[in-house]
């Protein structure tokens, strides 16, 4: 009797703590799908136009990592891609041993678009993919390539409710993908527009013909001689571009005018850096090339126009594109004057650093003062292909 009511103890001390276990696992489970599903509401706030490709991925790895307690998460393209690989957590994973996995896993599942991979359970496999389990979804798939959201743990063996998180993270960053991609295509064809618009105001007059453009090229060559990066050397250029979409309210005689302006004149021209301003200024994404637009005419001696602004107050990129935009206005022709020498261009920057132009700037055209001339001719080859004309004495700025 005594051994019999031992025995029913014990049993029922195995059911409890069995049963004590599944609750214990159950709460995790929970807790798991609450973190998830918090996870989630917080990512999907970040499904904008304005957050940028990178940034979402960045956080979306971050989080998918943290919530669902891996070791390792990652994007990871196999073939073309608008997204870039990227990963974040253990450094003993690498992206190509990622790739290599996924290859070799590929068609293993039920799901087309799901891979599952269970390390130490797997035959044949390498040293390290014994190492980690692997789970991943597909975020965009075409015949160019496809796009993997993958996590790994060397501890964790992933299952059903993962493989449902990660669909669900995995709609977000495709929704966000093609709103972003539907955004820069926006932008881009609003920029175009723009541009168009700012060579139809320089083709108003025969000797302004591709100026904005040629002005471009000679800014971003500048930018990039004075160590901008990339990004900054190509605002610069957009700033270049678009200097001159203020004259849009300027009268066509007055801008090619070949006798002196009256003061009047002189006032009703210089409005057109704020007006560019004004115009530019309610377009988001053009935010990054008001400073060039508005202050290009400022001078460094201060006595310039819009706002009077002197020195390093001037934004740098206004202080390239003044130096790139004299020196297009020099070596093209004028109703009142032809064309100057390259000697006098020199000689005019030279004359001139320290009062109407920043003596850095002009010290970098001045030192690639061949290279500058090659940019400048180059760009009117340019216009004039696809515009079937020759912009006025484009040729000499390169001939002595």
């Amino acid at each position: 009797m005594l051994l019999l009511n031992c025995y029913h103890r014990l049993i029922n001390e195995q059911e409890v703590k069995a049963a004590r276990a599944a609750v214990s696992g159950l709460s995790d489970e929970l807790l798991l799908m609450y973190e998830a599903h918090v996870a989630l509401v917080d990512l999907v706030q970040y499904v904008r136009p304005d957050v940028s490709s990178e940034s979402m991925c960045e956080m979306v790895i971050k989080q998918t990592m943290k919530t669902l307690r891996s070791d390792a998460c990652a994007i990871v393209p196999i073939g073309k891609s608008t997204l870039s690989s990227m990963i974040q957590g253990s450094d003993l994973i690498h992206m190509e041993q990622i790739q290599g996995l996924l290859l070799k896993c590929q068609g293993r599942s039920r799901q087309p678009d799901v891979i599952l991979h269970r390390g130490k359970s797997e035959t044949g496999e390498t040293s390290w993919s014994k190492m980690w389990n692997l789970v991943g979804v597909e975020v965009e798939s075409n015949e160019l390539g496809t796009v993997w959201l993958v996590l790994l743990s060397c501890q964790r063996e992933y299952g059903t409710e993962d493989i449902g998180i990660l669909k669900a993270v995995s709609r977000i960053i495709a929704s966000h993908q093609c709103m972003y991609k539907k955004q820069k295509e926006h932008e881009l064809g609003l920029l175009r527009l723009f541009e168009e618009l700012t060579t139809a105001i320089d083709n108003r007059d025969p000797f302004t013909e591709g100026h904005s453009l040629r002005v471009a090229a000679l800014s971003f060559q500048i930018a990039k001689m004075m160590g901008l990066t990339s990004q900054e050397c190509e605002t610069v250029r957009r700033s270049a571009i678009l200097h001159d979409l203020g004259k849009i309210v300027i009268e066509e005689g007055l801008l090619g005018k070949p006798e002196m302006l009256s003061a009047l004149e002189f006032k009703r021209i210089a409005q057109h850096p704020e007006v560019g301003f004004q115009l530019l200024r309610m377009v988001p994404f053009l935010e990054n090339v008001l400073d060039g637009v508005r202050y290009h005419h400022e001078r460094y001696d201060g006595k310039g126009y819009p706002c009077r602004l002197a020195k390093e107050s001037i934004p740098l990129h206004a202080r390239i594109i003044a130096v790139a935009d004299a020196c297009d206005a020099m070596r093209s022709a004028r109703p009142y004057r032809p064309a100057m020498s390259e000697e006098q261009v020199l000689a005019n920057l030279e004359s001139g650093k320290g009062s109407q132009w920043d003596p850095q700037v002009v010290a970098v055209v001045t030192a690639n003062w061949r290279e500058i001339c090659q940019t400048w001719q180059a760009s009117g080859e340019v216009y004039a292909a696809f515009h079937g004309t020759m912009i006025h004495d484009c040729h000499q700025f390169s001939s002595k």
